[in-house]
């Protein structure tokens, strides 16, 4: 099913790109090339677990015209827990950095990324525990963030397409190693232990919006970990309605989990999220 997922994701990039027309006049840029700063806000709630919120702002900095610091804050909480405890604890920041080429026809990028191993140096169970509802909150996506006695080193390559004057199309794929600092058993996000392990992730969506700046779409992001044990991949879907204006971006949406360990994410106790973003340009 997974790769037959991502099979699909990667044929409907390709014919959309083979569709593209040119970038609509108005000025609405990919995301790769624009100076933003601002924060993205996940909410999952499931009995027995309580509330669980990832904070994640970000800041993308443009040092000349095509390359771009990236910088990621994350916090995380999780709110009248399983022992109806509240925790909450720093995620691990994350810096990289990508090169970004603009057409009117196409925009790519490539980069790199890494993270201040927080959750293993303070090696607190109360801020690794809510760190790791946080990645439950993001379907697993962006796991890095989240991730326990391992130091995250990953590459990324993506495309950004205005597939007419009033749709972007975007994709995404981070190939990541994940090298372990310690030899304890892991409580992040991810289920392998205890020793190098390669890790994946895609993400594609498509967005339409107006020239009043409303809009919305839809996207998938896949995870999958080959050495881990049992079910080691996950999909998740999200539908969103946005606005901007100006300098001003709003989103929001529900990522559901699409399938085990996490999904239906309809189904009790499976992870269904509100997720919220807010920024601006500069």
């Amino acid at each position: 099913m997974f790769r037959r997922a991502a099979v699909l994701i990667g044929l409907t990039t390709t014919i959309l790109l083979a569709e593209t027309s040119d970038a609509r006049a108005d000025g609405w840029q990919p995301n790769a090339v624009q100076q933003r700063v601002g924060g993205d806000l996940y909410w999952w709630s499931a009995k027995g677990l309580g509330s669980s919120f990832a904070l994640v702002p970000f800041l993308q900095y443009g040092l000349t015209e095509n390359v771009f610091l990236d910088v990621k804050l994350p916090l995380a909480s999780n709110v009248n827990g399983f022992d109806d405890k509240t925790r909450f604890g720093l995620g691990d920041p994350m810096v990289g950095a990508h090169y970004a080429v603009s057409t009117s026809s196409l925009t790519w990028y490539v980069g790199g990324r890494t993270n201040l191993p927080i959750l293993t140096l303070t090696d607190d169970s109360t801020q690794q525990f809510a760190a790791a509802t946080a990645g439950l909150a993001m379907a697993l996506y962006d796991a890095h963030l989240w991730t326990s006695y391992y130091l995250p080193v990953a590459a990324f390559a993506g495309v950004e397409v205005p597939a007419s004057d009033m749709v972007m199309i975007r994709a995404q794929l981070d190939p990541e190693l994940y090298l372990p600092l310690k030899d304890k058993p892991n409580v992040g996000a991810l289920a392998a232990r205890n020793k190098l392990q390669f890790v994946y992730q895609a993400k594609a969506e498509v967005e339409a919006r107006a020239e009043s700046g409303i809009g919305g779409g839809g996207g998938l992001q896949f995870v999958h970990v080959p050495a881990a044990d049992g079910d080691n991949a996950q999909l998740a879907a999200e539908g969103f309605f946005g606005y901007a204006s100006g300098d001003l971006f709003l989103r929001g949406g529900i990522l559901v989990a699409l399938d085990e360990p996490l999904g239906f994410g309809f189904d009790k106790g499976k992870v269904v999220s509100l997720h919220l973003q807010a920024g601006t340009r500069f």
